[in-house]
């Protein structure tokens, strides 16, 4: 298979939203297909044993802030959605439908901007169906799919598993040619983008002693004594 880039994500994150963008000019710049892998968020940190930035509260005050600083460096208009953390599974099944790239990439992109950009509720049927119809999909026909096809359910559930399996610990994240680039933050697509060129500057037999080395000290959690 050629190479591509396998971008990794669930419409909850608003990171995703802002790495999306970045993320398809690499793709451009470099010639590279760009695959985008729905995933279930919330999979990912239970597999991981991690909270979500929204499930603390300090977190998800700062959150909101540095989202709007970044969105505003993108130049990006930035809402808020109805609700959050919100289920997003309708929007992710529609998103994990077998389309061509091209309708694939555009209702990605739909979908995270209905969150991030213009305030919208996709754990609607209705908000979905609209937002597929607007891609040239039958977003009544994709919503029902969403809701009653077992096996577009398992499908978004592989996906999850094989990106945890991939070593995938949360969103946004980009695989290339077997690395992981997590973030959407300017350094994180500078890494992307040098590893595209053969110029990745991790220095594996450094990488291999780092997965060797054991533990000199284990924190206490909070409920220990």
């Amino acid at each position: 298979m050629a190479k591509c880039l396998k971008f990794y994500f669930d419409c909850i994150s608003p990171y995703a939203w802002l790495a999306w963008r970045p993320v398809n000019a690499i793709a451009l710049k470099h010639g590279i297909k760009l695959l985008p892998v729905p995933v279930v968020f919330a999979g990912l940190l239970n597999a991981n044993g991690q909270l979500g930035p929204a499930e603390m509260p300090n977190k998800r005050l700062f959150l909101i802030k540095d989202v709007m600083r970044r969105a505003a460096s993108q130049n990006l208009t930035f809402n808020v959605p109805e609700y959050h953390p919100f289920n997003p599974l309708i929007s992710l099944r529609v998103a994990s439908l077998d389309l061509p790239n091209e309708q694939s990439i555009q209702l990605t992109g739909k979908l995270l901007d209905a969150v991030w950009m213009h305030g919208e509720n996709i754990s609607s049927p209705k908000v979905v169906s609209a937002i597929a119809s607007s891609v040239g999909l039958n977003g009544a026909a994709c919503v029902s799919q969403a809701l009653e096809d077992m096996a577009l359910k398992k499908a978004l559930r592989e996906q999850t598993d094989n990106a945890i399996a991939a070593g995938v610990f949360g969103v946004p994240t980009v695989g290339f040619n077997g690395e992981l680039f997590w973030g959407s933050e300017s350094d994180s697509m500078n890494h992307l983008d040098a590893a595209i060129q053969g110029k990745d500057p991790v220095d594996y037999e450094v990488f291999e002693r780092w997965k060797s080395i054991k533990a000199g000290a284990i924190r206490k959690r909070s409920h220990e004594v």
